[in-house]
């Protein structure tokens, strides 16, 4: 076994070591062998002796040689290849492998064929057959195979099965641009607005600390000595300075959001909101430590801290980006729900040329059309309203006029101090304290009321897009959705069956939709699968419907429709019979003849009469397309009580344009919207023209109280009356203008 070993090992000493690579060399060498040689492994059976067989021919022999023994004349002739057979052992009488070659070297020459390397014997029977057993040998290459393929695979590591990709942080999510990830924003908005509420105490608490110490000089006088702290201005003025430096250091340190971003828009020319919460804020800690190098004008009473001022506007931006976070939370538990909904699209008046005749030039008309998804939510709702876009717009022009007052004091004979206190005062009042609540919460007001009825307002910007706006256009079947058209009899005529006229007509109507879809689809329990096929379903303006159901003509309609297509209807005495209390006739004729009649009856809900009655109160008007004989202009204008020439049913080629226009879409941005229902959109449209009048009401009242504010700074610091500028007097003066302002969004009724 050893010799066999160092004869498939390259002859190599048993001592010596092997390496990986030499095992895994020699063990590829092998396979290339096994490979060539595919055959199985037999062995013949043997051949007879000459005692049962016959003598075999064989050569004579020399006198010298010796006849071969009887074991080597047995020495099979195999096929097998030497690499798969182990040396053989000696068993009982056999020789030796080494002893059989020496005989067989020395035998005589024999007549028994061709070597085995030149002969090719047939293979035997299976009978005959004898299939060599897997040897010690052969067990061990394939040991080696198993190793190799262990080592292979040790060498290459399997491929890591594929993660599905992560969801993106909420500071990766730019935008809603997809159902699932509803989650994430929904947290971060829920973070945003825990954020805010916990800096909105911190801020108060600060308020009212330091309102606490800018009542001390008023105080002290009434109150005398009795309490120590009341003697803090005058007996340790340092002490009062710093208690003051550090509450608005723990304000700034809440507000830090507000402040690098008010600073950082200053620097690369843009204006925030921010703007004037984060200077008046960095400039009143300038100032308070100023002072405490000048505590004698503090504890004189000739100068003061307005570091009040500047936390009573931190907290007034806080309150009105609260605003914005609640409003956007409310709008997104209708945007994030999956489903279809109505978004209003503006149409210009480029693109139309029927629906616009009439209207004043320059306008757009708006129309509801079913969406997939509503994209450009945060976008949207993120927007700045005019009202947040007043501080960062007068901001600069404050601040160059606060460094103008503070020079012109200096140079008519104020001290540098004065001064500087002078331009710290312009920067503290001179400020829009509430231009972030104004528009905000005016907003969050109108998202309350449409988010519990499906609707949705994202922002100012969707809602001054309304203002261009003169009409808006709707289909009849919003305005009469399912229950609001009521079936209140069939009149056969003839040999007519109630059940053929109630499926022919279910048929027509279903083909081209419209108000009375549902009534029907009510009837037939909205077995559509029982209706008879229609051809060729036409609607013929303001008569009715007409089409081919079963190779039979069907007219659904009027009586104009009956004399258009030459049948006799009934007269009109009959009529008046059934047409009472605001019921319509709606006639059935099959294969010219008249069929049967169909009282109805056309409720508007109280929702939708106000919302429309609201609409036309404002100058818009209404538009509607309509596939239905009794819907007419005056049928409208008479249920919601306003003048025929508000309300316009619209004729075969606008009709055409509209629904041209209003077909479904999969996206579209998100600005004003609702779940399927027309009444929020409706009521949005109309609150578009209220929110606009009152935000530029705020922003007028806001703008003219800055100027106000710069004035009376600028005239007591130059008549050297800045004395009269307490604390306590800047914070009145800023809670009458935050009123002034914020009366027109906030005692509107929405």
């Amino acid at each position: 076994m050893q010799d066999r070993w160092n004869d498939e090992m390259g002859n190599q000493g048993p001592e010596e070591n092997f390496s990986l690579d030499d095992i895994i060399k020699e063990v590829r060498e092998m396979s290339r062998r096994e490979q060539k040689d595919e055959r199985p492994i037999v062995i013949p059976p043997e051949e007879p002796s000459p005692s049962r067989e016959g003598k075999r021919e064989v050569s004579p022999l020399s006198p010298k040689e010796e006849a071969p023994s009887k074991q080597q004349e047995k020495i099979p002739q195999e096929t097998v290849s030497p690499a798969h057979l182990k040396p053989s052992v000696p068993k009982g009488n056999d020789v030796p492998t080494q002893q059989r070659t020496e005989s067989i070297d020395n035998a005589p020459t024999q007549k028994v064929g061709p070597s085995p390397k030149k002969r090719r014997r047939e293979v035997p029977d299976e009978a005959e057959t004898q299939v060599v057993e897997p040897t010690e040998n052969t067990r061990w290459e394939e040991a080696v195979k198993q190793q190799r393929k262990k080592i292979a695979a040790q060498k290459e590591p399997p491929k890591p099965k594929q993660q599905p990709p992560l969801p993106k942080e909420p500071d990766d999510i730019e935008d809603f641009t997809d159902y699932d990830q509803a989650p994430i924003i929904g947290k971060e908005l829920k973070y945003q607005t825990v954020t805010l509420r916990v800096r909105f105490v911190v801020l108060l608490l600060c308020l009212l600390g330091l309102i606490g110490l800018s009542l001390l000089p008023i105080v002290t006088p009434f109150l005398g000595g009795s309490l120590e702290i009341t003697s803090l201005v005058t007996q340790n003025p340092i002490l009062y300075i710093v208690i003051q430096t550090c509450i608005t250091v723990v304000a700034a340190i809440a507000s830090a959001p507000v402040i690098t971003s008010g600073i950082g828009g200053a620097f690369r020319l843009r204006a925030s909101p921010d703007a004037p919460a984060a200077f008046a804020t960095v400039i009143t800690l300038m100032h308070s430590i100023l002072m405490l190098f000048y505590p004698s004008y503090i504890a004189s009473g000739k100068l003061y801290l307005y570091n009040a001022a500047a936390v009573l506007v931190l907290l007034m931006n806080t309150i009105g980006k609260l605003g914005m976070v609640s409003r956007i939370r409310l709008n997104f538990q209708m945007v994030h729900k999956p489903g279809d909904k109505e978004c209003v699209i503006s149409l210009p008046e480029e693109e139309l040329s029927h629906l616009m005749r009439g209207m004043r030039r320059g306008t757009t008309v708006a129309a509801p059309v079913k969406v997939s998804f509503l994209s450009s939510f945060l976008d949207h709702s993120y927007r700045e309203d005019p009202c947040a876009r007043v501080g960062g717009a007068t901001f600069p022009a404050v601040l160059i006029g606060g460094i103008a007052v503070g020079v012109s004091s200096y140079l008519m004979g104020q001290g540098l101090i004065e001064s500087i206190s002078a331009f710290v005062a312009v920067c503290c009042l001179c400020v829009p304290v509430v231009s972030l609540v104004a528009g905000n919460w005016p907003l969050r007001r109108i998202a309350k009321r449409l988010t519990a009825r499906g609707g949705v307002l994202t922002d100012y910007m969707a809602a001054d897009q309304m203002l261009d706006t003169c009409a808006v256009a709707v289909d009849a079947g919003q305005l009469f959705g399912p229950g609001q058209v009521v079936l209140n009899g069939i009149k056969t005529f003839g040999d007519g069956r109630v059940d053929q006229a109630i499926l022919d007509t279910a048929a027509l109507v279903n083909a081209l939709k419209g108000p009375l879809s549902p009534v029907f689809d009510q009837v037939i329990q909205d077995r559509k699968e029982i209706l008879p096929k229609v051809e060729s379903p036409v609607y013929e303006q303001g008569m009715g419907l007409s089409g081919w159901v079963d190779g039979r003509r069907v007219l659904v309609g009027n009586r104009e429709l009956l004399r258009n297509h030459g049948i006799e209807p009934p007269s009109m005495d009959y009529e008046r019979r059934y047409a009472k209390n605001r019921r319509r006739l709606v006639y059935l004729c099959s294969g010219g003849v008249l069929s049967a009649m169909f009282v109805v009856t056309y409720i508007l809900s109280s929702e939708t009469r106000e919302e429309l009655q609201r609409l036309v109160d404002s100058g818009m008007t209404l538009l509607v397309h309509a596939n239905d004989p009794n819907i007419s202009s005056e049928m409208l204008s008479e249920a919601l009580e306003v003048e025929p020439k508000q309300v316009v049913v619209l004729q075969a080629a606008a009709s055409l344009e509209y629904e041209e226009k209003v077909i479904d879409r999969p996206e579209e941005e998100c600005g004003i919207a609702s779940d399927g229902a027309i009444e929020p959109l409706l009521s949005a449209i109309s609150s578009c023209f209220k929110l606009k009048r009152s935000i530029q009401s705020s922003t007028i009242i806001q703008t003219v109280g800055v100027l106000i504010s710069f004035v009376l700074v600028a005239f007591l610091s130059l008549y050297s009356s800045l004395a009269m500028l307490t604390p306590v007097a800047v914070l009145l003066f800023q809670a009458c203008w935050a009123l002034a302002a914020m009366f027109p969004p906030f005692f509107r009724s929405w």
